[in-house]
């Protein structure tokens, strides 16, 4: 689902289920329904966050048992019998290892603190990745910019993703490289170790041709900016602040 919908119709409503799912938990597109608990979405967001993988792993049961990813945008094909046996033993092996074995080797307490470091630290590092590089007023066009390249799938690519904090080591270890979410979105074969090499091109590509090339110069400024976008879509319009200041790196 995440290759033919997500990499094909980034950041389009009612398509895109890396977005469409966190609603109506989250608010995250100005067409959908404000309900008076988004007013705290900046805060309770995180704690979703933290809850990927389980969520994810109850999901992926429904999904196979349904045909259905998150909605009705993700219609998939019901897996073969073979398919369906080793889904169900690789899924009662990582529940045994993730969620019941720590606490036959550990105090329940210390069994907690690695699963909470584990899963959900690791919730948080890759929905946050995603967070900052899709969810912030640049790439949902909050600024209601023309398009000038309404059906060219590349400039969409560019107008919908974010790059953060280019060349330190550390961000590009803990992120897995995807703080070149528009190099990973314009060439996804292409190993992350590499993409750092193609930016320069990518850059001089987008002067030449008029086309946002948009960058946080730290990951810090990101989370900013995707906390910003949170708080102000879960305010009434009135009370919105304006997308010039969301942007602001």
């Amino acid at each position: 689902m995440h290759v033919p919908l997500h990499h094909v119709y980034t950041n389009e409503p009612n398509v895109d289920p890396d977005i469409e799912v966190h609603f109506p938990l989250v608010r995250e597109f100005e067409h959908q329904k404000r309900f008076g608990i988004h007013r705290f979405q900046h805060l309770y967001a995180w704690i979703l966050y933290f809850i990927t993988f389980p969520v994810l792993f109850v999901g992926d049961l429904v999904a196979a048992a349904s045909g259905w990813w998150f909605g009705p945008w993700g219609k998939m094909q019901r897996p073969s019998w073979r398919e369906a046996l080793s889904f169900i033993a690789l899924k009662v092996i990582a529940a045994s290892l993730w969620y019941v074995l720590p606490y036959f080797l550990l105090p329940w307490t210390t069994a907690l603190l690695v699963q909470c470091l584990m899963i959900g630290g690791a919730g948080l590092m890759v929905q946050g990745t995603f967070a900052l590089s899709h969810q912030n007023a640049l790439a949902m066009n909050l600024a209601h910019e023309p398009d000038r390249n309404p059906r060219d799938w590349g400039a969409q690519q560019l107008r919908t993703s974010v790059d953060f904090q280019h060349g330190h080591w550390l961000p590009v270890t803990l992120f897995g490289g995807l703080g070149y979410q528009i190099e990973h979105h314009l060439f996804p074969t292409v190993s992350y170790s590499r993409l750092n090499e193609i930016v320069p091109i990518v850059r001089k590509t987008c002067e030449e041709f008029g086309v946002p090339y948009f960058y946080y110069p730290t990951a810090w400024s990101a989370l900013v900016a995707h906390y910003r976008f949170l708080r102000t879509m879960g305010r009434p319009v009135e009370e919105a602040a304006p997308s010039a200041e969301l942007a602001a790196p």
